[in-house]
């Protein structure tokens, strides 16, 4: 089950969490579619580059959705009646919550959602593999949505927007993305059935919101030097932001196999709110010690949450270095 940051809710038998390290590890110890001609990937992100055209996402049986109807007499599903005002408030008060826990192959991040927002993911698949995205809002879910279909790009962005959900309320939403193998050149993940298996994922950012697309608006996270000796000089980080958001937070996280079911776990060792969020450069340092003061040996990363509270703005963003300090004693 996943952990995050802020209890929300139970995620079921959905295991989720920051970013695969499986490689890096081993060497150191229901439902959206994508509108046909709407081109689900594009070039690897660079700092201030465009993403590929939106692609639209939207429920089973509202207006947008393409592709096979089970039942043509079957009746459209309603909204959901309210969403929950303790978890939204939550969301705006502590930001999007990333997973501390999961497998190789999936990335759940629990953030706020609104109809016709646009959604943009910034990750690498595995070659041959099929990578989609499923949100789910108020216990109905969009159609999983391939974002990737062969996994022969490498690193880029996913760009979509979402259709038949009220553009004026708020909502808590689960928004995660999944990668199998094979390939799914038809862009139906579902027609792989059994031969499909599991296929390392990594994401870098995923943010939702007017603010949260711009090509990905929590970028260029660095962490370093790779292999720091602390009696000469701490780590350092940075960031950049394209929006100006009135909340981050940074944290540094140490990752770890799990023992007992091989799963991939991050531990946030170190938090902070980012000081001052005016211009576009964000750096400082880190004494590699977590919040009790004590040294944290491992393998960590740079973890940063960004979000807006605004009544004019609900965005969110958020992103994870593909940087790894290795931290050991003096």
């Amino acid at each position: 089950m996943s952990n995050h940051r802020v209890p929300l809710w139970r995620l079921g038998d959905i295991v989720a969490c920051g970013l695969c390290i499986a490689t890096l590890l081993a060497s150191v110890s229901a439902s959206a579619q994508l509108h046909p001609g709407a081109p689900a990937y594009g070039a690897r992100p660079a700092p201030g580059g465009s993403v590929n055209s939106p692609a639209q996402l939207s429920w089973p049986g509202l207006p947008g959705i393409v592709g096979p109807s089970t039942d043509d007499r079957a009746p459209a599903p309603t909204e959901p009646a309210e969403p929950d005002a303790n978890e939204v408030k939550t969301l705006l008060a502590a930001g999007p919550q990333l997973p501390l826990t999961r497998p190789a192959d999936q990335f759940e991040a629990v953030g706020l959602f609104k109809g016709n927002w646009p959604l943009v993911i910034d990750f690498k698949p595995a070659p041959n593999s099929c990578t989609y995205v499923v949100v789910v809002v108020g216990g109905k879910a969009t159609v999983p949505a391939v974002i990737d279909p062969d996994g022969h790009i490498g690193r880029h962005l996913f760009w979509g927007n979402f259709s038949g959900m009220s553009a004026e309320r708020l909502w808590p939403a689960r928004y995660r993305v999944q990668s199998e193998t094979p390939a799914c050149p038809s862009q139906h993940p579902a027609a792989n059935g059994a031969d499909a298996a599991p296929s390392p994922l990594e994401i870098y950012g995923i943010g939702a919101g007017p603010r949260a697309v711009g090509s990905i608006t929590v970028t260029d996270l660095h962490i370093g030097p790779p292999q720091p000796d602390l009696r000469k000089s701490p780590v350092t980080w940075s960031f950049k932001t394209e929006w100006v958001f009135n909340h981050a937070t940074i944290t540094f996280l140490r990752f770890e196999r799990s023992p007992r079911d091989g799963s991939i776990v991050s531990t946030p060792v170190r938090s902070f709110a980012v000081p001052s969020l005016e211009g576009s450069d964000h750096s400082g340092q880190w004494d590699a010690h977590d919040n009790a003061g004590h040294l944290s040996p491992g393998i960590h990363r740079l973890e940063v949450r960004a979000w807006d509270s605004r009544d004019d703005d609900k965005s969110w963003a958020s992103g994870i270095s593909n940087d790894v300090v290795t931290i050991t004693h003096p």
